[in-house]
Formats: C-alpha cells, structure tokens, sequence
C-alpha cells in the first residue's frame, strides 16, 4: 500500500510539471475536399483525407493532427482554400490554438523590435560609411597635393627660368 501512495505523489509532480498541450476540439472534424477532371471540367468531391500542407496552413502541426485523428491524404500534394479555412476553424476552438496564437502574436512582436533595431543599425552603419568616405577623399586629395607640390614647383621655377632666358634674349636683340 505504501508503494501506490508514492506512485500517485510522483505522478502529480509530472502532471504540475508538463507544458499544457492543446486538446481536441470537440466539435467534428470537417470533411476534406478535392478536385477532380471529370469531362473536361474540375469537380469538387470529397477525399481521403487533408494534404499536409493544409494541416501546416492551418496552423496546426502534423503530429498533433496524426494524434487527434485528423485523416491525412500522403499522396496528395494539393492545397485547397477551402479544406484549410474548414481545418483553421476547427482547430481554433480547441483550448491550446488561443495560446499558441499568444505565443506567435508575441514572436512577432520581437521579430518587428529586432527589425526595427536593425534598420537603426543600418541607418547608423550608412552615416558612418559617408563619413568614412569624406575622410577618405580628403586623404587622397592631400596625398595628390603632397606629390604635385614638389612638381608645381619646378614647373614655376622653369617658367621663371624660361621667362627670363627670353627676357634676356629680347634684351640682347634690342642692343
């Protein structure tokens, strides 16, 4: 007898301990739905059961769909608006959908903070990118000067040199 008092102390602490799953809604599960060519034309009849990717378009994960008994078509490929509103639906009512919208609601405010932070780093990043370009062209430009100082120099030296060899030459003509 005292082993099941334990047993049942120890499955209390697991049951405080466990994340709260969402549960099965209770209302029935809507019928799937695909189209077929039938002479020419596309007809609407009902399937096997709903394509992957509508139970990931419902926002419900595929696990939790094999585990409530959700009937899913492997081989189709296929999304319908149609089966995915009739799957969102169903889904919303169970308990876990409201905190899992909570959760994504939450996930997306911090995705907009962090993108918001970044556009300020970017913007920031783009002053510092125009600042550093000025400072570089200012670089250059006394870099030019420094080289074309030394040859503007001989070149007013040998103009002055030229200028005054004809000076000279006109003096000496002159005379």
């Amino acid at each position: 007898m005292a082993r099941d008092s334990k047993k049942s102390k120890g499955g209390d602490k697991k049951a405080e301990r466990a994340p709260s799953k969402p549960q099965k809604p209770a209302a029935p599960l809507p019928s799937p739905s695909v189209l077929s060519r039938h002479e020419g034309s596309m007809v609407e009849r009902s399937s096997r059961g709903f394509s992957y990717g509508e139970v990931q378009g419902s926002g419900m994960a595929v696990v939790t769909a094999r585990n409530w008994g959700v009937p899913l078509d492997t081989r189709r490929r296929s999304v319908l608006e149609g089966n995915v509103h009739a799957l969102k639906g169903w889904y919303s009512k169970s308990k876990g959908a409201s905190e899992a919208k909570k959760v994504e609601a939450e996930l997306v405010k911090i995705g907009r903070e962090a993108e918001g932070e970044v556009r300020k780093g970017v913007a920031k990043a783009r002053k510092e990118a125009v600042r550093a370009e000025k400072e570089v062209e200012k670089l250059e430009k006394e870099a030019v000067e420094k080289v074309e100082a030394p040859i503007k120099k001989r070149r007013a030296k040998k103009a002055a040199k030229d200028s005054e060899e004809a000076s000279s030459q006109e003096q000496a003509k002159d005379e």
